[in-house]
C-alpha cells in the first residue's frame, strides 16, 4: 500500500477549523503562602477560561495579618470582538469576602465547606455571567451552592456588577460598585 501525504493547504485549513471549533479550556489553582513563623499570610486562587468566543482570568487573593485580613480580586475578560477589560475589587474586609486555605469562598461570613479552587469557570457570553458551581454539599445532599459574577445594566451607560451566592433557596449578594462609561 502506498502512503500519501496531505497537501499543505488541506492540513492548514483543517488545523484552523479544529482550532476554531475547539473545546473550552479551563484551569484553576490554589496557592498558599506562609511567613517564617509558618502562619498563613496569603491565599490566592486563579481560574482561567479559554474559548473561541472569550478568554477570562479570575484571581481572588486574601491577605492575612495579625490584626485581620482583606480580600482583593481581579477579573480580566477578552471577548473576540471587543477590547479586553480588567475589573478590580479593592480591599474588602474578610467578614464580607474571604478565601480560606481550604479554597472556600466565604461570602458575608458564611462558609460553604467546599474547595472552590477545584471548580471550573463557566461563562455565558450572552447573559454576561461567570459561574462557579453548582456544587452540592454531600452531608445534606440538598443544599446546592453556586457563585455567579454578573454585570447588569443599571442606568444610562452604567453597569452594576454583583457577586451572588446561591445556597439552596437562599441568596447572598455582594455589590461590586457602579461602572459608567
Amino acid at each position: 500500500m502506498e502512503a500519501r501525504s496531505s497537501p499543505p493547504f488541506f492540513v492548514a485549513t483543517l488545523a484552523l477549523f479544529l482550532a476554531g471549533c475547539g473545546d473550552v479550556d479551563t484551569t484553576s489553582r490554589l496557592e498558599i503562602e506562609h511567613d517564617d513563623a509558618g502562619d498563613t499570610t496569603r491565599v490566592t486562587a486563579d481560574w482561567t477560561y479559554r474559548s473561541a468566543e472569550v478568554d477570562v482570568d479570575l484571581t481572588v487573593t486574601t491577605d492575612y495579618s495579625g490584626t485581620g485580613c482583606v480580600t482583593t480580586a481581579r477579573l480580566w475578560v477578552n471577548e473576540a470582538a471587543a477590547t479586553p477589560e480588567t475589573h478590580r475589587l479593592g480591599e474588602t474586609e474578610c467578614p464580607v469576602l474571604a478565601l480560606t486555605e481550604q479554597g472556600d469562598l466565604v461570602l458575608h461570613a458564611s462558609p460553604t465547606g467546599h474547595d472552590w479552587s477545584t471548580e471550573a469557570l463557566r461563562v455565558d457570553t450572552e447573559r454576561k455571567h461567570i459561574e462557579l458551581g453548582p456544587w452540592t454539599a454531600p452531608t445534606t445532599g440538598v443544599v446546592t451552592y453556586r457563585f455567579t459574577l454578573s454585570s447588569s445594566p443599571c442606568g444610562t451607560g452604567c453597569d452594576c456588577p454583583t457577586l451572588r451566592r446561591r445556597a439552596g433557596g437562599m441568596e447572598s449578594v455582594l455589590d461590586l460598585g457602579r461602572r459608567c462609561n
